[in-house]
């Protein structure tokens, strides 16, 4: 049966009527559209290879979609936040996928594909915000087990500060700003893989002009990290890192991707910063194993 979405004579309807089907979708300026099509009262299923490439390539965006749909839906600056902005991000992402499916099929691939039964996070060089201020970059997504055994992520570039402003800028970070971190990890030995979003503050009891000598710069943010001591964005050593004290936390994780924006609440909305994950590039063969198209493909045509 179809419903109505407005009332009167020129009522939108969704759902059947007859052999027909009835849809509402939005243009890109935000305005509501009718669509029909008929039922094809005996469908068939195909899936040619062709075909079911193109599922496997949309069951990784999906997938995203599962993990992160508070971020893919507001942080597209070009679109409308919700629906639009998950058209925006699949369609972004699609051919990135789909040179990695072709391009690197049995090796060197930079995303880690993901069966079609299972729906765990597909790692990998993912464009996950596209906004307008200015972008937060880093030399190299070194990851290692170091200081206080905790896992480190390091800028190769020193930051000479005077003042907690002076820190904050090296980042393009203001005061009331939120800056993003987002990574994939997996646990071992459940090997079960998982996407965290930790958000970071700059500190309400230091000013722009508050010293950098006294400034607690193993804590310069506040953060809603569930873990204990040694957990947040971190500065030692003209290095800024972040890390998780290991001792702390009951499971040993293997980091996979990360990705780092702002986020700006403004009297006009939130701006954002654009951002791509990165690869971790673990010491040794200790890393985050990825699955190849090679791999998940025959789950993707034969099942």
């Amino acid at each position: 049966m179809a419903r109505g979405r407005l009332g009167g004579t020129k009522a939108k309807i969704r759902g059947k009527v007859g052999s027909e089907i009835y849809q509402l979708k939005r243009d890109p300026n935000g305005t509501l559209l009718q669509s029909v099509y008929s039922q094809n009262p005996n469908p068939t299923y195909t899936n040619t290879p062709a075909q079911a490439k193109n599922r496997c390539i949309m069951g990784q965006i999906e997938r995203m979609w599962h993990w992160l749909p508070q971020i893919i839906k507001d942080s597209f600056a070009s679109v409308p936040r919700g629906a639009l902005s998950f058209q925006r991000f699949s369609k972004l992402n699609y051919p990135l996928l789909r040179e990695d499916f072709e391009t690197h099929y049995s090796e060197n691939n930079v995303y880690s594909w993901v069966p079609k039964r299972e729906m765990q996070a597909p790692a990998g060089t993912w464009l996950l915000t596209d906004g307008t201020l200015p972008e937060v970059t880093w030399d190299d997504a070194a990851f290692t087990l170091g200081w206080n055994n905790a896992f480190e992520v390091s800028w190769s570039k020193s930051f000479p500060n005077a003042t907690y402003g002076d820190f904050l800028s090296n980042f393009g970070v203001q005061m009331g700003d939120r800056l993003i971190l987002v990574f994939y990890r997996e646990d071992y030995p459940s090997l079960n893989q998982y996407v965290e979003t930790w958000t970071f503050r700059p500190r309400e009891d230091y000013s722009i002009d508050t010293p950098w000598l006294d400034v607690d710069d193993t804590k310069p943010f506040d953060t809603n990290c569930p873990y204990t001591q040694y957990c947040g964005l971190m500065w030692r050593e003209r290095s800024f890192f972040w890390g998780i004290d290991t001792q702390d936390y009951p499971r040993v994780m293997k980091f996979a991707c990360v990705a780092l924006f702002i986020a700006r609440d403004t009297d006009k909305g939130t701006l954002f910063s654009s951002s791509r994950f990165v690869w971790a590039q673990h010491p040794g063969n200790d890393g985050y194993q990825r699955v190849t198209p090679q791999a998940v493909f025959p789950s993707w045509l034969n099942e």
